[in-house]
């Protein structure tokens, strides 16, 4: 493990699992989620603080698609999904390249060989930094297509966020993807006057896991000890929202693309995953503070 921060800042970085954040404390403000401690030991992203979404992001239907009149069959992210979800990133041990009181540069290549041929099947190098500056942190992930050939790539990051009672939720977009019975994009649509966020709604008013699109890159999170705001660059066009019933968090992720966007027909160019030229490279920053 690592730690980042200040004085009365400590963010803890855990390149052995997933380059995962176990968690985020400010003057004992938790700005993420506690993480639960048998997370912490066995290493399961999804009971840490946030993860990097590379170089997909959320699921993949039944784990298959096809590229260049090419059929893929990918295993799942998770051993209880049945779609292929979030990417590689979070099931590696990552390299540290650096690591002071302030960043964290980490590093990852899969080769797409053997075994990892199934959870991802073009070859790619990827780039975490972690900057902690002027009482924010900076997260930028980079991806550089490996293959002989262009590849789809995508990036995202996954936090999560307390939900103790009366926090809110504020951001703007122009639309959202509806889901069918498994959760997965069937229906682009304007925002419903429920979902709509442009004014702080509170989290759990609506049960969401749905890709907004063509938002303002800017969130705001109240009703925690300390206010947060998320802003994303150009690259992440799109914001993931999931505030499942009974749960003590909620996650509020800027991706790069749709979910599912490989099987989407007719899915508009902004919506669907970048295509990557060989040893080109794919990148975006998110800052939470």
């Amino acid at each position: 493990m690592l730690n980042l921060g200040s004085k009365q800042t400590s963010i803890v970085v855990m390149p052995e699992a997933g380059a995962a954040i176990v968690g985020w404390t400010d003057a004992g403000t938790h700005m993420l989620r506690r993480a639960h401690p048998d997370a912490v030991l066995s290493g399961n992203v999804r009971g840490l603080g946030c993860f990097p979404m590379l170089p997909y992001c959320n699921r993949i239907e039944d784990g298959r698609f096809t590229w260049n009149g090419i059929s893929y069959q990918l295993d799942p992210g998770f051993g209880d999904q049945r779609h292929a979800l979030h990417g590689v990133g979070f099931r590696r041990s990552w390299n540290v390249l650096s690591a002071s009181i302030r960043e964290v540069v980490i590093t990852l290549e899969h080769d797409a060989r053997h075994e990892r041929a199934q959870r991802w099947p073009f070859p790619f190098s990827a780039m975490l930094h972690y900057l902690y500056l002027n009482n924010s942190l900076r997260v930028t992930l980079t991806v550089t297509n490996r293959h002989s050939e262009p590849a789809p790539l995508g990036i995202g990051l996954h936090p999560y966020f307390a939900r103790p009672p009366g926090v809110t939720l504020q951001f703007e977009a122009g639309g959202v993807w509806m889901i069918g019975e498994q959760p997965l994009p069937r229906q682009h649509t304007s925002v419903p006057g429920e979902w709509d966020h442009s004014n702080a709604r509170t989290v759990g008013d609506a049960r969401l896991d749905n890709c907004f699109t063509n938002w303002t890159r800017r969130v705001r999170i109240s009703g925690l000890a300390a206010g947060i705001t998320i802003e994303a660059d150009e690259t992440f066009r799109h914001l993931q929202v999931y505030t499942p019933p009974n749960q003590d968090f909620f996650c509020v992720e800027p991706v790069s693309h749709v979910p599912n966007a490989l099987n989407l027909a007719d899915l508009p160019p902004d919506q669907a995953m970048h295509v990557v030229q060989p040893g080109a490279t794919l990148s975006g920053s998110v800052t939470i503070g």
